[in-house]
């Protein structure tokens, strides 16, 4: 009996607290409606007095909570199993897993093969600490591109982190799974900026031969987050105008990061006649900076290109033979252009997201145009002993819509061996080289590197028609339509759970 009256007790209580939450809502919707025609009457009054300012949306930036930054034990595993100079973010990591709804369970990690040591480590710190089962994938990732949300959903895994790159393969692109899924960690590292200022004002002193010349810098994105800062200590401390040191930007790459396929172009940028004298490049490897000489030839006939190597703090003076790679890439779309009457093999790379679709559809329409025959092949890496079990004498040209660099470093001698000789191997093109050689457009004098730019030609992945764009704006808009319908749906569910359980 006493538990029955408990019962009724509280179903009274919910009923009494429901009735005044219809009542409060009800009279907070008259005050809004109060508060509407006082404004408008007063803007009606005051019209010629004042203006009503625009609203302005306020975007309240979310913080780690202290739970997570302050906890002394996951510093302390931090500090013991990472190098103090890298930034893998993993507090941010343990705050967005644990702002998920549903809750994460599998956790999937991918890792570029230099960090791939670490990778075990951070693995038992985030089952540890965010309480979820992760998963390392093994696989090669060369770049952002490489992001493989493909497998993860194969695995089943519910949240993907991406180690080592910038965000190049847009949230919104990926498996509808994945959306506001997916973190991209940079991996900032910290470097030895009054070094790296000492070198510069040794080796550019502004006082004397760069006192009028202006110098660019750059790097990868592991070390861009430091070069506004070290701008300004140049120069407010060290002599340089703010004019003189410039910091490029390719959209939507980050301000002065470069990747292997896609460089600012600084004649663009800056003009014609603006007196850079050299670049200064920050980066433990050539690859990337090579795309950079690429598009800006004309560099290495002032004071050239220059490379600092953050981890033995080395300055080195680079050089790259364009005049050299432009002859052979020409000889090779000469070679495709007298091919139209065999098979040509269109390979699309299926390693994470390397592969545009968009580019192949294009391809696949010119080839249509020139009515030349063609075969689609999907390959995950693209190199010389796949291609030679191939019928070359049947396929006598390849295209790969993969990395342009491919072609561009290894195209010539990636089928030399296997073909021992006995006769000029098959070209191996890329997006920009077929387009050419279709002659859909002319061969420039500055060899594109566009890949990901957002104003890249027709090769690259973010080109499209102005129906494609009405296309992709419609159906962004109707994406988040549905988001939206389904969080609130979530969200009633969740309300209707919590009135359940209080009753």
């Amino acid at each position: 009996m006493q538990s029955d009256q408990n019962v009724r007790s509280l179903q009274a209580r919910a009923n009494t607290l429901t009735t005044m939450k219809d009542s409060l809502q009800s009279d907070l919707k008259q005050l809004h409606h109060q508060i509407a025609d006082l404004s408008h009457k007063s803007g009606m009054n005051d019209v010629c007095a004042c203006k009503s300012k625009p609203k302005r949306s306020v975007h309240r930036q979310q913080q780690i909570p202290e739970w997570i930054s302050d906890n002394q034990a996951l510093r302390e595993a931090i500090a013991r199993g990472l190098p103090s100079n890298y930034n893998f973010e993993i507090a941010k990591t343990i705050w967005r897993l644990s702002q998920c709804e549903p809750k994460c369970c599998r956790v999937a990690l991918q890792f570029p093969e230099g960090l791939l040591m670490y990778a075990c480590i951070i693995s038992d710190i985030l089952e540890q600490f965010a309480e979820v089962e992760c998963c390392i994938m093994a696989d090669v990732a060369y770049g952002a591109c490489c992001i493989d949300d493909y497998t993860c959903k194969a695995l089943q895994c519910d949240f993907l982190v991406h180690y080592g790159h910038s965000c190049l393969v847009p949230i919104s692109q990926l498996c509808d799974e994945y959306y506001q899924r997916v973190l991209y960690v940079f991996v900032e590292i910290a470097i030895n900026t009054q070094h790296f200022i000492a070198s510069m004002k040794h080796n550019f002193d502004p006082l004397r031969h760069y006192k009028d010349k202006r110098i660019v810098i750059a790097g990868t994105v592991q070390f861009t987050h430091m070069l506004a800062g070290i701008k300004q200590s140049l120069c407010d401390e060290h002599g340089y105008r703010d004019d003189h040191i410039l910091i490029p930007q390719a959209k939507p790459l980050s301000p002065a990061e470069v990747l292997g396929c896609t460089s600012p172009d600084l004649r663009q940028a800056y003009g014609d006649d603006t007196d850079i004298e050299c670049v200064v490049f920050v980066a433990d490897g050539r690859f990337h900076l090579e795309s950079l000489m690429i598009a800006n030839p004309h560099i290495s006939q002032k004071g050239g290109f220059f490379r600092y190597n953050p981890y033995d703090c080395k300055f080195t003076k680079e050089a790259y033979n364009t005049a050299l790679m432009h002859t052979m890439r020409q000889q090779a779309i000469e070679s495709a252009k007298r091919k139209y009457d065999a098979v040509w093999c269109v390979i699309l790379s299926t390693l994470g997201r390397q592969g545009n679709v968009g580019i192949l559809r294009r391809l696949c329409s010119m080839l249509k145009a020139k009515r030349i025959r063609y075969v689609t092949v999907l390959m995950s890496e693209i190199y010389g002993d796949k291609l030679a079990q191939f019928d070359l004498t049947a396929v006598q040209c390849f295209v790969q819509i993969g990395c342009p660099r491919l072609s561009i470093d290894w195209g010539t001698d990636v089928l030399s061996e296997q073909m021992g000789g006995t006769r000029a191997p098959p070209p191996l093109l890329n997006a920009y080289e077929a387009t050419v050689a279709l002659q859909q457009v002319e061969w420039r004098s500055v060899y594109p590197m566009d890949y990901y730019k957002s104003d890249g030609g027709v090769w690259s992945n973010y080109y499209m028609t102005d129906a494609e764009k009405r296309d992709k704006e419609r159906q962004r808009k109707e994406k988040r339509k549905l988001l939206r319908k389904q969080r609130l749906l979530q969200k009633n569910k969740s309300d209707h759970h919590i009135a359940m359980q209080y009753q």
